[in-house]
C-alpha cells in the first residue's frame, strides 16, 4: 500500500506517492503520482531527457537531475489550473492564462478551464492552434473588474485553427470594444469555431471579427458560430433604446474581412445593436465576397435582427430558417439585407409597428418567409414613442434593386388596437422602393427592374398589397398572389409607378372595406408615365372580391382585360372584356371561367383569431408561448389556402 512521501525538485517541492511500474504504453516506466493541489497527475521518468526544464507543470525535475513527465492519456487536455488560474472572482488571471495558453499550444493540446468566475484585469491574448474549453457556458466564466485594461476581454491578430467553447463572458463595469474580438490583419486567420458560448450582461459588442475599411487585405475566413447565447448587450440600463443613438452594440459583429461563414442555432436577444450585424464587399482589388450561411438562429428585441451587406458574383448568401421577434428602435427592420445573389427563405419575422424585411438586393430569391406585423395595442405600450396612426406606412417587405424573386411568402398583419377598432395607419404588403444610389434614376435602363411578386399569400393588410411611389419600377410581376385587405380607404389595391407591370391571376378580397376615398380603386397609377413611353402594363384575369364602389382607376394608364367581380354581400359576378362588362350570378358564369384561363374562384375564409404579440414579453416561458401561437396561426391560415385551392 503506497504512502505519501517527498520528492525533492528544483523548485518547488512536490508531494507524491510512489506507484510503482504503470504500463503506460508497449515499455515499463517507473511512475509517480503528484498529489499536490491543481498539479495532480501521473508523471513518468523519461531517462533519455536530460535538458527539459522544470515547469511544475508537464515537466518535473528532481534535484539529481531526472525529469518526469506528465501522462496526457485519458485527458481531455490540459487543466488551467495546473498553470494558477483561480476561479474565485478575485485573483488576476491574466498572466496565468498567457503562460498555460502558450503550453497548450505548444504540446497542441486543448485548454481546459475548470468551472469558477475568472476575473482578467488586461486583455486575454489568444493564439493560433488553441482550443479553449470551459466546464460549461453557465459554469466557467470570464469577467473583468472597472480597473480592467484593454479594448476586449479576449484578442485574437491572425489566429487560424481556434477554437473557443464552453464558457460565458460578463461585464459591466466599464465599456470594452467588445468580449471577443478576433482581427486578421496582418495575417490571414483560417479555421475559427465559436461553439456554446455565452455573453450576458456586457458593455460592448458580443463577439466581433475581421477589421475595418473597404481596403483590408487580410481575411478571417471559415467562421463558424454556433450555439452561442447572447442577452443584453449594450450600456447598462439602456439595453432597449427606443431613440436614434450612436449607443450600437451588436451581438455578432462582422466587418468586411469576414468570409465563409456560418452562424447557426444561436440565441440572441436584448442588444442595444443587431442581433448580427455582417459587412461584405466585393473588391476586385483588394477583396472577394463570399457566402454566409445565417440560419436556424432566435433573435428577439433588437435594433435589427439580421442586417447584412454583402456584394459580388461570388456572394450567394443565405439567411434561413431564423426566428426574429421585435426589432426594438425606429428605423429597425427583421432583416435588413443589402447584397447581390443572396437567398432569404424559411423565415419567421414577427414585428410590432416596424418592417419585417428590408431586401437592397441584385438577383435574389425571397421565399417561404413568414411575415407578421402587430400594432401596440393599448396607451401604456404606445407610450410616446412610436410611429403614430397619421405617420410613416408599415409594409412586410420593402423590395429595392433589380430582378428579385418574392414568392410563396405569407404575411399577416394585426391592425386593431385593443378595443378592437382598425388603426387608420396604412400597413402595405410589398414597396417597391427603387435603385440605391440613384434619385430619381437618369436614363431608362437604370430603373430598377424586373421584380418578381409571385405565389404570396397576404392578410389583414389596410394599405396596398403592392406598390411603387419613390422611383419608377420596370417590369414588375405581380402573378398568383392572394391579398385580404382589412381596410383600404386611404389606399389603392395595387399602385403602378414605372412600366410594363404584369398584374395577373391575383386575388383580392376587400370584404367589408369601406369606401374608397381620394380617387383611390382597385389598381391606381402613380403619376403618369406609362403613356409617355409608349410602354402600357396590363391588369389581367384578376379576381376582385370588392364592394360597390370600388373600381379599377386611371385604367388608361394600362391594359385592362378580362378581370373579374364579386360583390361579397349578393355573389353577383361582373366579368370585365377589355372594358366591355358582363354582369351575372356567379354560379352562371363559374362554368365559363376555364374558357378565360382562370381558375375557379374562391374566396378566402375569413380571419377568426388575432395573433396578440405584447411589446412587453419577457424572455422565457411568455415569449415560447408567442412563437408557439404564431406558427399554431400561420399554420391554420395556410391550412385554408389549401383548401381553397388558393395555394399548392
Amino acid at each position: 500500500m503506497s504512502t505519501d512521501t517527498t520528492i525533492e525538485v528544483s523548485n518547488p517541492p512536490m508531494t507524491l506517492f510512489s506507484a510503482g511500474r504503470l504500463r503506460l504504453s508497449a515499455t515499463s516506466l517507473p511512475a509517480v503520482y503528484i498529489t499536490d493541489s491543481n498539479k495532480q497527475g501521473i508523471f513518468t521518468y523519461d531517462p533519455s531527457d536530460l535538458t527539459t526544464p522544470h515547469d511544475g507543470v508537464m515537466t518535473i525535475v528532481t534535484i539529481t537531475n531526472k525529469r518526469y513527465k506528465r501522462q496526457m492519456a485519458g485527458l481531455r487536455g490540459m487543466d488551467a489550473s495546473w498553470f494558477g488560474l483561480k476561479g474565485d472572482g478575485k485573483t488576476d488571471n491574466t498572466a496565468a492564462f498567457t503562460t498555460a495558453k502558450q503550453a497548450a499550444v505548444l504540446y497542441k493540446l486543448p485548454l481546459i478551464i475548470p468551472a469558477g468566475q475568472f476575473l482578467f484585469k488586461t486583455t486575454a491574448t489568444l493564439a493560433s492552434g488553441l482550443t479553449l474549453k470551459g466546464a460549461g457556458m453557465d459554469k466557467t466564466i470570464f469577467t473583468f473588474g472597472n480597473d480592467f485594461s484593454g479594448k476586449s476581454l479576449f484578442e485574437g491578430v491572425g489566429c487560424s485553427n481556434l477554437t473557443l467553447e464552453d464558457f460565458s463572458i460578463t461585464g459591466i463595469a466599464k465599456e470594452l470594444e467588445a468580449g471577443i474580438r478576433l482581427n486578421s490583419f496582418p495575417n490571414h486567420a483560417t479555421a475559427i469555431t465559436l461553439n456554446r458560448l455565452k455573453i450576458i450582461d456586457f458593455w460592448g459588442h458580443g463577439i466581433m471579427l475581421g477589421g475595418s475599411g473597404p481596403k483590408e487585405t487580410h481575411f478571417n475566413e471559415e467562421v463558424t458560430i454556433t450555439n452561442c447565447r447572447i442577452h443584453r448587450i449594450g450600456q447598462p440600463g439602456a439595453l432597449v433604446i427606443k431613440k436614434d443613438s450612436d449607443e450600437l452594440f451588436h451581438g455578432i459583429h462582422l466587418n468586411q474581412t469576414t468570409k465563409k461563414l456560418l452562424i447557426q442555432g444561436n440565441f440572441i436577444t436584448d442588444c442595444s445593436g443587431d442581433g448580427i450585424f455582417a459587412w461584405q464587399f466585393n473588391n476586385p482589388a483588394d477583396q472577394e465576397a463570399s457566402a454566409y450561411q445565417i440560419k436556424d438562429n432566435f433573435i428577439a428585441r433588437t435594433w435589427m435582427g439580421i442586417e447584412m451587406m454583402s456584394f459580388g458574383a461570388n456572394n450567394k448568401s443565405q439567411i434561413s430558417d431564423n426566428i426574429v421577434l421585435y426589432p426594438n428602435r425606429n428605423y429597425g427592420f427583421g432583416i435588413s439585407v443589402t447584397g447581390d445573389f443572396t437567398d432569404v427563405s424559411g423565415n419567421l419575422v414577427a414585428t410590432i409597428e416596424r418592417i419585417p424585411l428590408e431586401l437592397g438586393m441584385n438577383r435574389g430569391t425571397v421565399s417561404n418567409n413568414r411575415l407578421v406585423i402587430s400594432l401596440k395595442k393599448t396607451s401604456e405600450e404606445i407610450g410616446s414613442d412610436t410611429f403614430d396612426d397619421s405617420g410613416e406606412a408599415l409594409a412586410l417587405a420593402q423590395l429595392y434593386n433589380n430582378a428579385v424573386k418574392f414568392t410563396g411568402n405569407l404575411g399577416y398583419v394585426e391592425a386593431r388596437r385593443a378595443n378592437g377598432t382598425l388603426a387608420p395607419k396604412l400597413i402595405r404588403g410589398v414597396e417597391i422602393v427603387g435603385k440605391h444610389g440613384e434619385f430619381p434614376p437618369t436614363v431608362f435602363t437604370d430603373y430598377a427592374s424586373y421584380p418578381d411578386i409571385s405565389d404570396n399569400s397576404f392578410f389583414g393588410l389596410t394599405g396596398a398589397a403592392v406598390c411603387a411611389l419613390v422611383t419608377p419600377i420596370r417590369k414588375a410581376q405581380i402573378r398568383n398572389n392572394v391579398f385580404q385587405l382589412s381596410d383600404l380607404r386611404y389606399d389603392s389595391g395595387i399602385i403602378i409607378y414605372g412600366f410594363d407591370w404584369d398584374i395577373s391571376n391575383n386575388v383580392f378580397d376587400l370584404t367589408g372595406a369601406a369606401a374608397p376615398v381620394n380617387g383611390n380603386g382597385l389598381v391606381k397609377v402613380h403619376n403618369t408615365l406609362q403613356s409617355n413611353t409608349g410602354t402600357r402594363s396590363q391588369v389581367h384575369l384578376n379576381r376582385f372580391y370588392a364592394p360597390v364602389g370600388w373600381n379599377l382607376v386611371d385604367n388608361s394608364q394600362y391594359v385592362s382585360t378580362i378581370n373579374f367581380f364579386i360583390d361579397p354581400v349578393s355573389s353577383d359576378l361582373t366579368v370585365d372584356l377589355a372594358g366591355i362588362k358582363i354582369k351575372a350570378q356567379q354560379g352562371a358564369l363559374t362554368q365559363q371561367l376555364s374558357f378565360f384561363g382562370a381558375a375557379p374562384i374562391q374566396k378566402p375564409a375569413p380571419l377568426t383569431s388575432d395573433i396578440n404579440l405584447k411589446a412587453t414579453d419577457n424572455y422565457g416561458i411568455g415569449e415560447q408561448t408567442i412563437i408557439t401561437n404564431l406558427q399554431i396561426r400561420l399554420q391554420e391560415l395556410e391550412t385554408t389556402l389549401k383548401k381553397v385551392g388558393l395555394q399548392n
